[in-house]
Formats: structure tokens, C-alpha cells, sequence
């Protein structure tokens, strides 16, 4: 349940920051323990990144490996969701499951004396024996610099920024990258622009069904989803795009293209790597996030020289004190 919060002060067990997907399942097994606890959003309702994607955004899992855990995904065992449809089941868990969500809420700064952190907000002050954060990476936008950018006179915007296809009717564009998003968008805007892909490297397809079966449906019987060793070695990063065969056709019939990646950017358009000069009206930049989303935590100490939380083991030091 969303709470519009009023400045005060609060003791709880528990703060949770963000309700996001993976703030809202901490606080559903938080409440099956019967822990008090209260999670904080700074924006005005649950959903988390899911408010900021393009329009026709759509998970790559099924709706039957979409699930948080206590209540099904509302919908077709084989359906991908669309953003409305995500931000709509967060919601929808949030209110199920009655939690304590105080919206407007914008963390501040962490302190922490011998027992208990003081989380400071622009709405009070909290203060739990433990804090959760959840706000994830999605909101701190990656933007590479590239030799000439600073110089280019068309628009370059990042992939959190797009919304639709509508604005770029005509244009020619260059989308930077070869992830799911990038060629997501990439094949979006290729219905009414000319587009190419600039990529470091191969996209790399994955079928979204193997052996007649969702692929997820495999990673999960087999228990690889849930192997640590991936992230031990660096691996957890998937560049994989997931595909019915869709997407890999058009980039196949070259609408789009992709490219090697350019040499420099000039004021009117960029250099590709073969030394073509060519002008482009935009560059999107389908190229990831930051990890610095934390920056409460500062003060608190377990934040490295690039302000990314430590980790020993997967396990972030926050807690330790």
C-alpha cells in the first residue's frame, strides 16, 4: 500500500529503499517473518525502472518465469509482458500483499551508531536495525565518451530517454550497442528510419524456445539460473538477446545494419570504422547503466574509490558495521 509519507520520524526493523521488483519481494518475505519493517520510493507509486522504459518495451521471460514470489504473473504462461503489463502486476503485488510503502520518499544520507542506521529522508528520519537497498542501476544512464561527441549538432539521447519510434519518422540514426535493448529499439525505429547498429562485437541471438520449450524453462529444470560460479568469474553480465527469430531477420535483411564501431564523432554525423564520413541526425545510446545509485551510502564507508558498494562473496559490507 502506497503511503504518502509526512516529515516525522519512524522505528522499524527493516527499511527497505525502493519498490521495485526486488524491493517488494524483501518486504513480502520480511512480512511473512512477521518483521516490521517499511519500504521507501521516492517516486509516487511502486514499479520501479519499469516507469522510465521505451513504450513497447517487453520482458524476455514469459509471463511464467515472471513472477515474484507469493503471487502468479496475470497472464498467459507463454506471454511476454509489455511495460504496462509490469508496472501494472507491481502494483498489483504491492497492494495484494498490503505493504508498507512510503512514497515521495527520498533517501538522503545513512548513518549508523553502534546498533541501529539513521536513514535520513527528505520526509524524517528512520531507524532500523537493518537496511536493504534496492534501488538498482536503472536510473544512472552509461554514456561513453567518443572522440568529437561534445561537437555533435543532432540529438544524442540515451535509451532511458527514448519512448517511441514517433519523433524520428525519416531520420538516420546510429543506435550504440548490441544488447537487447539496442536492437530492440534498433529494429523499432527501423520501421520508419533508416538505422544502423554500431557494435563492438557480434549480437549474440539466443532463442526465446529450445526444444519446444521457453528457454527459462530450461535454465530453471536445469538449476543454471541459480549457479554463483557466473558471477565469480565476471559472468553475470548477459548480452544475450533473446529472440523468436524476429528481430534477427531484420537485422539479417540489413533494416537495420550493424556495423563495426565508428572512429570518432564529427558535428554533422560520425566516421565509420572503414573511414566513411557520413551526416546522421541522431545517435542513441543503447549502452547500459552506472553502478553508482547509492550515493547514501557514503558516509557509512563501504563504498569504493569509483562509489560502488563493496562486496565480499556477493555480500555487501553495509551490514557488517
Amino acid at each position: 500500500m502506497a503511503i504518502a509519507n509526512t516529515t516525522q520520524t519512524h522505528e522499524v526493523d527493516v527499511v527497505i529503499i525502493g519498490a521495485g521488483q526486488a524491493g517488494l519481494v524483501q518486504g513480502y518475505h520480511l512480512q511473512q517473518a512477521n518483521i516490521n519493517f517499511v519500504i521507501l520510493e521516492a517516486k509516487d507509486s511502486a514499479g520501479g525502472s519499469w516507469h522510465h522504459y521505451w513504450d513497447s518495451v517487453r520482458l524476455f521471460s514469459s509471463a511464467e518465469y515472471s513472477s515474484l514470489d507469493g503471487l502468479p504473473f496475470p497472464a498467459e504462461a507463454n506471454y511476454y509482458p509489455e511495460r504496462e503489463d509490469v508496472i501494472a502486476y507491481l502494483q498489483q503485488y504491492a497492494a495484494h500483499f498490503d505493504l508498507p510503502i512510503h512514497t515521495h520518499t527520498r533517501v538522503e544520507r545513512i548513518d549508523k551508531d553502534a546498533d541501529m542506521f539513521q536513514v535520513h529522508t527528505n520526509q524524517g528520519v528512520y531507524h532500523a536495525r537493518a537496511v536493504i537497498a534496492a534501488t538498482g542501476p536503472f536510473t544512472a544512464p552509461h554514456m561513453p565518451r567518443f572522440a568529437g561527441d561534445e561537437q555533435f549538432q543532432g540529438e544524442r539521447l540515451h535509451s532511458l530517454h527514448y519512448k517511441n519510434a514517433d519523433p524520428y519518422h525519416g531520420q538516420r540514426i546510429v543506435v550504440i550497442g548490441s544488447n537487447n535493448s539496442a536492437v530492440q529499439i534498433a529494429c523499432e525505429l527501423a520501421n520508419v528510419a533508416d538505422v544502423s547498429m554500431a557494435t563492438r562485437k557480434a549480437i549474440q541471438w539466443t532463442p526465446k524456445r529450445l526444444w519446444g520449450k521457453n528457454i527459462f524453462f530450461w535454465l530453471h529444470r536445469t538449476g543454471y539460473d541459480m549457479l554463483p560460479v557466473g558471477c565469480h568469474f565476471n559472468l553475470c553480465k548477459n548480452d544475450a538477446v533473446y529472440d523468436d527469430g524476429t528481430y534477427e531477420a531484420m537485422v539479417k535483411s540489413g533494416n537495420p545494419d550493424p556495423r563495426p564501431m565508428f572512429q570518432r564523432i564529427t558535428e554533422n554525423g560520425v566516421v565509420w570504422a572503414d573511414g566513411t564520413a557520413e551526416q546522421v541526425d541522431t545517435i542513441l545510446y543503447a549502452t547500459g547503466f552506472e553502478r553508482r545509485t547509492t550515493p547514501f551510502l557514503k558516509d557509512l564507508g563501504v563504498l569504493d574509490d569509483k562509489h560502488i558498494p563493496v562486496e565480499h562473496k556477493g555480500v555487501c559490507t553495509v551490514t557488517d558495521g
